[in-house]
């Protein structure tokens, strides 16, 4: 981690080394998922499902999935690494995961940082840093502010901790979240609108539209506060959720 509280990235133009591409490999052999090479109009996803690798060619609405060997996987993995190389962070998220739900945050600390390492471009990772630290730096307040000002800091938490669980589980984590964000920052822009989203997830609709209300009434003659989340489940119209 940098000096002011921000994550480093590794240099994005190196070639795999053969232990990261097994690595890679790997994942998807193990936990499954795809990646995508190519733009949303025409591009390739590579898998591997039930009967070994395979190709999904998608041109302008048409799709043709055929059977694929590894040597030919690895030849995409050298001609676009950094595609492969988001695939290395993922054990170490199911780990922050599963150490953030049990409570234990110097593991979580330690394995967002060794996701982290793989590059943090949207600033989500540092922000779940700036959460699990006892005091933060002027950077990383700001950060906080700006996370929650762009209501991106639902997203923050719910891909890399929730793993896009919405459960009343998740709720009461992210409330937590929140009120830890509250701790460092104070009652700032955004943060009733990311509780709304957590009470939610609970099924606690009297918090939720109090929160709203909270949001609305902090901002007189803005935009109608409308909670990230929102739309997904449960009713209602909101910002887009997926990952």
């Amino acid at each position: 981690m940098d000096t002011d509280g921000s994550f480093m990235s590794q240099n994005e133009e190196l070639p795999l080394t053969e232990a990261e591409l097994t690595r890679a490999l790997d994942e998807l052999r193990l936990h499954g998922g795809t990646v995508t090479i190519g733009g949303s109009r025409s591009h390739t996803s590579l898998g591997f499902g039930t009967s070994g690798w395979y190709l999904a060619h998608f041109d302008e609405g048409a799709e043709e999935v055929q059977p694929t060997s590894e040597e030919t996987v690895r030849r995409y993995a050298a001609s676009d690494p950094q595609v492969f190389r988001g695939l290395l962070p993922r054990p170490h998220l199911r780990a922050l995961s599963a150490a953030w739900r049990a409570g234990d945050r110097a593991a979580a600390r330690t394995h967002l940082a060794a996701a982290a390492a793989f590059g943090d471009g949207l600033g989500g990772l540092a922000l779940l840093e700036a959460s699990l630290a006892p005091t933060v730096t002027a950077a990383q307040a700001a950060l906080i502010r700006e996370k929650l000002a762009d209501r991106t800091a639902w997203h923050a938490f719910m891909g890399p901790v929730a793993r896009w669980e919405r459960t009343p589980a998740t709720g009461e984590l992210g409330l937590a979240f929140a009120d830890t964000l509250a701790a460092h920052v104070g009652e700032v822009p955004g943060l009733s609108l990311l509780r709304a989203s957590f009470h939610g997830l609970r099924g606690d609709t009297t918090s939720e539209r109090m929160a709203l209300e909270a949001e609305a009434a902090a901002a007189p003659g803005g935009p109608s506060a409308r909670r990230p989340g929102a739309g997904a489940a449960g009713g209602g119209t909101g910002l887009s959720t997926k990952p």
